[in-house]
């Protein structure tokens, strides 16, 4: 599902047996399994912060040197953890047990309360770009001879559903909006489907459609 991994977001895990792929990324620091804290990074997307490192030696665990004990930070984006190994989510009990804490604080410098709410509506999360929780598919309607069009998009700020968003890529077309242009969004149905609608106005697209473009299809 595509709302998958954002039941990672703001978790502590363990990653059991990790693959060679991932080890590599450790550099200097060793172990077949972690603890980590995820959380979302608003350009980088979803984002795992490396605290301890171990190997189980029947059934017991033997931590290894950690991140933190080389004055080193080790983080990892969702494509390379995802499937470095077994994902655990951790309970409190866990977080205790294992005595997890983060460095420095990190949610102040990441979390985002103003986006909480959109993060976590499921209305959105058919639309997401996978691993990157603020960043989804918005459809620019047809006006006069422009066709729709889908665009990706940064969310800055959600009300009332309603998101006020960045553009991340340059429409095909000449809707007046371009790259890095902040538009507003909206869900609706559109047909006998579903989309998250660009608020366009006409005055802002262009009145004729880009020449020698006859078939049209969503990107």
């Amino acid at each position: 599902m595509k709302d998958a991994h954002i039941q990672l977001a703001n978790r502590w895990i363990r990653i059991n047996n990790l693959d060679e792929n991932f080890t590599r990324l450790l550099g200097e620091f060793t172990g077949t399994h972690l603890f980590g804290y995820v959380y979302i990074d608003h350009t980088a997307g979803i984002t795992l912060d490396v605290i301890k490192l171990f190997d189980v030696i029947e059934d017991d665990i033997v931590y290894r040197k950690s991140p933190l004990e080389g004055d080193t930070r080790i983080i990892s984006r969702f494509s390379d953890f995802i499937d470095a190994g077994e994902i655990i989510i951790l309970n409190e009990e866990g977080v205790v047990n294992f005595d997890l804490q983060l460095p420095n604080d990190i949610m102040s410098v990441y979390a985002k309360p103003n986006l909480e709410p959109f993060r976590t509506s499921e209305v959105f999360h058919q639309f997401r770009a996978e691993g990157f929780p603020d960043d989804i598919q918005v459809l620019l309607p047809p006006i006069g001879n422009l066709q729709p069009e889908l665009i990706w998009v940064r969310v800055e700020a959600y009300e009332n559903d309603i998101i006020s968003c960045e553009l991340l890529n340059q429409p095909h077309q000449n809707f007046g909006i371009n790259i890095n242009d902040t538009i507003t969004a909206s869900p609706q149905a559109v047909g006998d489907d579903y989309y998250i609608v660009g608020h366009i106005s006409p005055q802002q697209a262009a009145s004729q459609i880009t020449k020698n473009k006859k078939w049209w299809k969503f990107w």
